[in-house]
């Protein structure tokens, strides 16, 4: 089940990312929600890159959004998924 989860949102990640419409929040929420990211490169897709996502409080993602550290993964995500840092992050 949790390999199908993760290739659900492996395809959403690039839906939005082919639309435009991927934005900081939608990364922040990705991580909270995360306990583990694989980052996949364009085609022929590969992953580049595989982040732990080690925030405490596991089962309150609302806490793990406001952990310092949330903001590093973000832009690692960011830097590796080639977005503009300018991103909106309302």
């Amino acid at each position: 089940m949790t390999d199908e989860l993760d290739r659900i949102d492996l395809r959403i990640l690039d839906l939005l990312q082919q639309d435009g419409r991927i934005s900081n929040l939608k990364l922040a929420e990705a991580v909270a929600l995360s306990d583990r990211i694989l980052v996949m490169s364009e085609r022929p897709g590969t992953f580049i890159e595989e982040i732990q996502v080690d925030l405490p409080d596991r089962a309150n993602p609302m806490q793990r959004r406001k952990h310092p550290q949330l903001a590093d993964y973000v832009s690692r995500l960011m830097e590796l998924l080639k977005l503009d840092s300018h991103a909106d992050v309302h």
